[in-house]
């Protein structure tokens, strides 16, 4: 059977010592991922691959993965989503297809919506590192270690009540799933805090002129334009909006690499924009955790780049899957579910993401991971936390 891994070599993620060789005698245990690795969301996907390939080949280094009586080499296969559901489901199927029976991923949204119920009947488990959908994780079979959408508007409201923003309007993208669930919550939570919602427009990914929806916005005068999802649409409104005289705060709420944003904006145009959004990667590189010293040493020697904005949280969830699989002492899909939802924060080695452990320790509160918020401000090149 060929298997999707190979396709890696066109476009060198994997290279001759990307994973140990097994023996000939070796049990092999497959993983799959679902993640852009092209498309428009590949600035998100490779670096979250790449976190993958780097605990698989530390795993198989050591010896490989003892489960039970039984020693597997691991090895990644790949399912590139191209950010989209058509391209999501297809990959998911050709996945199941070829016996994979644990899966990290996705990353997007729009791909986590359009594969849940194909998930959901599957003799699979899943781990979603990157998408906030709502209404997706089922503490059955399908788990999440990223947050909710929820979460980054937990965030956007501490920013909103930081810079007593009075009147606020949103632009969001349509395509966001998990933000469009969530926009009435946002509504009410800011409102609650005596901030006042005056406007709600959208956009969606690949859009190039905002003109409209700015112009209408600013007729309104609000304190602060709030951007929901997509960082390149981001950073064109920020900069259309500061061309059109917008003097408000501008206030993003989307997961957004420093590395993405000064590809598409100036630093005179970014320069004061807000940012919700949980810890990230760069986060723990720039307060120089043991963890995530120890990652970027190790992803720089095997890829000779930089981290990725999401390389820690799929790097801690292979991880993860690795620890509920001893757990499990079996291969069994239903029996290393049932052991995820007794790991602890604690037992995960080499943990990078700080994650809120939940009643006894425990990773998962009905399958979802807990992590804290962050308000953060772009200043001369980064994002900064706001004191």
């Amino acid at each position: 059977m060929r298997h999707l891994h190979t396709s890696f070599a066109a476009f060198a993620l994997f290279s001759a010592t990307a994973m140990s060789t097994p023996s000939a005698s070796a049990a092999e245990l497959v993983i799959g991922e679902l993640h852009p690795i092209t498309g428009q969301a590949s600035y998100y996907g490779i670096p979250m691959s790449r976190g993958m390939q780097l605990a698989i080949k530390q795993i198989n280094d050591q010896g490989g993965l003892k489960i039970g009586d039984e020693t597997y080499q691991v090895r990644l296969e790949t399912g590139d989503d191209q950010a989209t559901g058509v391209a999501g489901v297809a990959a998911t199927r050709k996945l199941i297809a070829n016996s994979v029976k644990y899966i990290i991923g996705p990353q997007s949204s729009p791909v986590a919506s359009a594969v849940a119920p194909i998930m959901k009947s599957a003799d699979v488990v899943q781990i979603i590192d990157g998408s906030t959908a709502e209404n997706i994780v089922n503490n059955v079979n399908t788990f999440r270690t990223t947050v909710t959408a929820g979460t980054y508007d937990d965030a956007v409201v501490k920013i909103a009540d930081i810079r007593k923003s009075q009147t606020i309007a949103f632009l969001t993208n349509r395509l966001a799933a998990g933000f469009m669930v969530t926009e009435k919550d946002l509504v009410a939570k800011l409102e609650k805090g005596s901030h006042k919602v005056v406007s709600q427009s959208y956009f969606k990914v690949g859009d190039t002129d905002f003109s409209a929806q700015i112009t209408q916005i600013m007729q309104l005068k609000p304190d602060a334009l709030f951007l929901r999802d997509a960082p390149v649409e981001d950073a064109l409104i920020t900069k259309q909006a500061r061309q059109l005289g917008y003097k408000g705060d501008i206030v993003w709420e989307v997961n957004a690499p420093a590395t993405t944003v000064v590809k598409n904006i100036t630093d005179e145009d970014m320069n004061g924009v807000y940012n919700g959004i949980p810890p990230k990667t760069d986060y723990f590189v720039d307060r120089k955790t043991p963890a995530a010293m120890a990652l970027r040493e190790a992803y720089k020697a095997m890829f000779n780049a930089d981290l990725g904005e999401n390389s820690a949280i799929s790097y801690d969830s292979a991880n993860l899957l690795f620890v509920a699989l001893q757990k499990a002492k079996s291969t069994d899909p239903k029996a290393v579910a049932e052991a995820l939802k007794t790991v602890k924060v604690s037992e995960i080695p080499r943990l990078v993401t700080e994650f809120v452990p939940q009643k006894d320790g425990l990773l998962f509160e009905e399958g979802q991971a807990k992590l804290p918020t962050l308000a953060q401000v772009w200043k001369d090149g980064a994002w900064h936390l706001v004191n």
